[in-house]
């Protein structure tokens, strides 16, 4: 009897987090409108590696490595074309307010810092100008 409620409670968590983890990722159109107002410089990019390195590396791995934790769905690299499909106010959306295992931002990190993570994602854009140039 045991085994069959264990099976049962394992099949609705799977399925509650599948339910989630499948879906696309969303940015509702009236979020997606607002601009950065981080300036993109070498200041702002440097404040916001910091901040990967303490909230966001742990999961999402160094830039460019490909590194990040094995978990469903992955999280982008932050230098890969997928992570690089979305707009600096969609990624800012995300952060702040995350969705299934991405913790949400809002309440522990600024909208600040929000905006200058986004800054060093952006560092790491194809085709665009890095202010931040890593050995």
């Amino acid at each position: 009897m045991n085994k069959k409620i264990n099976l049962i409670i394992a099949a609705i968590l799977f399925l509650s987090a599948h339910q989630g983890f499948g879906q696309e990722w969303i940015v509702p159109s009236d979020k997606a409108s607002i601009s950065n107002p981080s300036e993109y410089n070498l200041e702002n990019v440097k404040k916001g590696k910091s901040l990967y390195m303490l909230n966001c590396k742990s999961c999402h791995g160094d830039a460019g490595k490909n590194n990040a934790l094995p978990l469903v769905p992955a999280p982008p690299d932050i230098a890969s074309e997928k992570m690089h499909l979305n707009t600096e106010e969609q990624m800012y959306y995300k952060i702040t307010t995350g969705k299934g295992g991405m913790p949400q931002f809002e309440s522990t990190l600024s909208e600040d810092d929000r905006w200058r993570l986004v800054n060093y994602i952006m560092n790491y854009k194809p085709n665009g100008e890095p202010v931040l140039v890593e050995a």
